[in-house]
């Protein structure tokens, strides 16, 4: 064929009568035929046609599939953030244990109170950190004398993998006489639940000296 005649048109003189199919096994081309015999090509097949429909199934399901992870990690997350009932009973709780555990002048009791990288902001404004340092701060508090100490929860919250309160507190600390001045204020804390309940994260107490 020469470069100036026109190319002839893919389909062939095919009549009514001739059925055309692309059988499995051709992927150029689909043949028209009448009865089992083949009459001629009918028209080119389009690859990028079927390459788009094979890849459409494939691309719909991972989007199914990462909007269903997408859901469970939603779901999971919620599960894992404690109700405000909850942060609230775990407050008061601390706060019973804390009173419990100071006039029993228990320590180590105090210091498993705290998470394990825990802190306390003192009266002083000194900053104790993690369990072994606490232990040590209350048995330096027990051993002064400090006593009667009560903590009254005002209001909880639940935010994130725990929660904070606000809470009333009073103490009895000994003066240089021998005698005992109260102490009291609020303390502003800051919990976290792990798996082994609850921990204070945060102890911070202000307090305005009673002579």
């Amino acid at each position: 064929m020469s470069r100036g005649e026109a190319r002839p048109k893919a389909i062939l003189n095919v009549d009514a009568s001739r059925t055309c199919y692309r059988p499995k096994n051709t992927r150029m081309f689909n043949v028209c035929t009448l009865a089992t015999h083949p009459i001629g090509i009918a028209r080119p097949f389009d690859h990028r046609s079927s390459k788009v429909k094979r890849t459409l199934p494939l691309l719909l399901a991972a989007l199914l599939a990462a909007s269903t992870l997408a859901r469970a990690a939603t779901h999971d997350a919620n599960a894992s953030q404690p109700s405000l009932q909850e942060a609230q009973s775990a407050a008061a709780r601390l706060g019973q244990l804390y009173d419990s555990n100071y006039a029993a002048k228990n320590a180590d009791a105090m210091a498993q109170l705290y998470a394990e990288d825990g802190l306390l902001v003192s009266p002083a404004g000194k900053i104790i950190k993690g369990r072994a340092a606490l232990k040590q701060y209350y048995e330096q508090r027990f051993s002064s004398g400090a006593k009667q100490h009560h903590i009254h929860v005002i209001d909880a919250r639940a935010q994130g993998d725990g929660g904070f309160s606000i809470a009333e507190f009073s103490v009895e600390v000994p003066k240089g006489d021998g005698t005992f001045r109260q102490e009291g204020g609020h303390i502003v804390a800051v919990y976290v639940k792990e798996s082994d309940g609850w921990h204070f994260r945060v102890v911070e107490p202000s307090t305005v000296a009673k002579d």
